[in-house]
């Protein structure tokens, strides 16, 4: 199994990016939360006929200002 992680750091409102984010990506399950800091989960999937399988994605989104 082969993983790659990527951290990107923007300036944008948090909404905004989240909901494009989960509209992209969270086919399966998108959240956001909101306590102390605001924090959004999303997991997407996938199908590739090049490489003939599912390939699965996780994202974690949290800002950096309360």
């Amino acid at each position: 199994m082969l993983d790659h992680n990527i951290k990107c750091v923007g300036e944008a409102p948090f909404n905004l990016v989240f909901e494009a984010l989960a509209r992209e990506f969270g086919n399966i399950y998108a959240r956001r939360f909101s306590g102390n800091q605001k924090v959004g989960v999303m997991f997407g999937e996938r199908y590739f006929l090049m490489v003939n399988s599912d390939v699965a994605l996780a994202i974690v989104l949290k800002s950096m200002s309360s």
